[in-house]
């Protein structure tokens, strides 16, 4: 089984986490392994996209947990389309960044690293409990990058972003505890194949409540209020 699919994931994620390590050799090191790591991340990307379209939908398990329980990457077409994009914009914006990215700066190639390895978590998972846990991972990347120069505006837009990520956070997680007291399950294929015996009043109030929970946190109309101030 090939391992593209975690790889799209942790590669992004362990940079993250290695670049207060390499700030604190040199910032040239830290400069220079944002690019590489990010086209690194592309390559796995456009390689599972490759892989995906020759040889059909890929199910990643790991950890040997039943599908209940354990975390499943689930890839089609789509996914691997979505994978490539988020890498190719990671390597857009990081390569943009080496100019004006100062020393001692080393926390934004963390938050922008740990928000496209949540980006790639959620357009791979197979299951609601990690789609959950990588929108907030997305999020919490988010508005740490909206304040990041720390000025008055761009701390109070990032206080807008968190309030209405926790709102929507929240109904997320009720809409998902919901589906699994229903369903028994998180694993989105047996969801989808079981949906006949949901209960359809159960369906209708977890269905809204994620519905209004993910479009608070796109900011989709006539939920976008608090998005100008971020940009």
């Amino acid at each position: 089984m090939t391992h593209l699919p975690i790889l799209v994931i942790i590669v992004p994620l362990v940079y993250a986490f290695l670049v207060p390590l390499l700030d604190l050799v040199s910032s040239r090191l830290r400069t220079s392994a944002a690019a590489a790591v990010a086209v690194t991340h592309l390559v796995f990307s456009i390689a599972l996209f490759i892989h995906v379209f020759q040889n059909g939908i890929l199910e990643y398990q790991l950890g040997g947990w039943d599908s209940e329980v354990g975390i499943i990457l689930y890839i089609d077409g789509l996914a691997a389309t979505f994978a490539v994009m988020i890498a190719l914009g990671t390597t857009l914006v990081a390569w943009y960044s080496l100019d004006f990215v100062r020393e001692g700066e080393s926390k934004y190639f963390l938050l922008l690293y740990i928000a496209s390895a949540g980006l790639s978590g959620a357009v791979l998972t197979g299951d609601l409990f990690n789609l959950y846990v990588f929108i907030e991972i997305i999020a919490l990347s988010g508005f740490a990058l909206v304040a990041f120069r720390r000025g008055f505006r761009a701390l109070m837009a990032a206080m807008r972003y968190m309030i209405f990520t926790i709102l929507s956070s929240m109904l997320i997680l009720l809409a998902i505890a919901f589906v699994y007291a229903t369903m028994g399950t998180l694993n989105l294929g047996e969801i989808a194949a079981s949906m006949h015996q949901f209960d359809p009043t159960v369906l209708k109030v977890s269905a809204g409540m994620f519905l209004v929970g993910v479009a608070l946190k796109l900011a989709i109309v006539p939920l976008h209020g608090w998005l100008p101030a971020t940009y």
